[in-house]
C-alpha cells in the first residue's frame, strides 16, 4: 500500500513538489508507522536527535536557509516521532520560516498567535502520523479479529482496541484518542 492511498487530497496537496515523492512511499498494513523521518529525507530536512536541548523539538532555518529539524533524544520513540511530524507542520503550515520554532511541552508559555500555530502544527502532526483511511482499515481489523463487527462493545473495548492500534502505528495512546474525538470516529461502547 502507498501513501496515496491513505491519505486524502487536503493531506498530498501540501507536499507540492514532492508531492509524487510522497505519494510513492510504501506502508506495510500489518506495520503500519508512517515513516516521518522518510518524509522529512524526501522534502530534503535534515533531522538531528540531541540529547543536550531542552524543549522537544525544534526547526531551525540554517545559513544557507535550508531548515534542520532537532529533535529530543531523551524523549520517547512516541513522542520525538510526533515532534518530527509537528516540525514538518511549521514548514508546510506558516508563511515562512523565518525564525526558530520550538516545540515545548507548555504551551502557557507562548502568546496566542503562537498558541495557535502550535495548534495547527500538533493537528497536522496527528493528520501525518494518523491518516484516517489507515486508522479506519487498522479499526475494522481489530473489529473484526474480536468478532465484534456491528455488536455492541465496553469501554474496555474501544480502549483496547485504541491501545493496539496505537501500539502498531507507534504514536501514543492518548494522541490516537484525541484523533478519535478529533476526527468523530465514535465508536458506541
Amino acid at each position: 500500500m502507498k501513501y496515496s492511498e491513505i491519505y486524502d487530497d487536503s493531506m498530498l496537496e501540501i507536499f507540492k513538489n514532492e508531492s509524487r515523492l510522497f505519494e510513492d512511499i510504501e506502508i506495510n498494513i500489518e506495520e503500519p508507522v508512517i515513516d516521518v523521518e522518510k518524509i522529512a529525507g524526501v522534502l530534503k530536512i535534515p533531522v538531528e536527535k540531541k540529547d543536550d536541548i531542552f524543549e522537544s523539538g525544534s526547526i531551525t532555518p540554517k545559513g544557507n536557509g535550508t531548515p534542520v529539524i532537532e529533535v529530543n533524544s531523551s524523549e520517547a520513540p512516541v513522542r520525538q516521532r510526533f515532534t518530527i511530524a509537528h516540525e514538518l507542520g511549521h514548514y508546510f503550515l506558516m508563511e515562512e520560516l523565518k525564525e526558530k520554532t520550538n516545540r515545548t511541552p507548555d504551551l502557557s508559555s507562548y502568546d496566542s498567535t503562537q498558541r495557535e500555530h502550535e495548534i495547527i502544527a500538533n493537528s497536522f502532526a496527528a493528520d501525518l502520523l494518523m491518516p484516517m483511511e489507515l486508522v479506519k482499515k487498522l479499526m475494522i481489523t481489530w473489529l473484526e479479529e474480536n468478532n465484534l463487527v456491528n455488536k455492541p462493545f465496553s469501554t474496555i473495548q474501544l480502549l483496547a482496541m485504541q491501545t493496539e492500534i496505537a501500539k502498531k502505528m507507534q504514536v501514543s495512546v492518548e494522541a490516537l484518542k484525541i484523533q478519535f474525538k478529533t476526527k468523530n470516529l465514535v465508536v458506541k461502547a
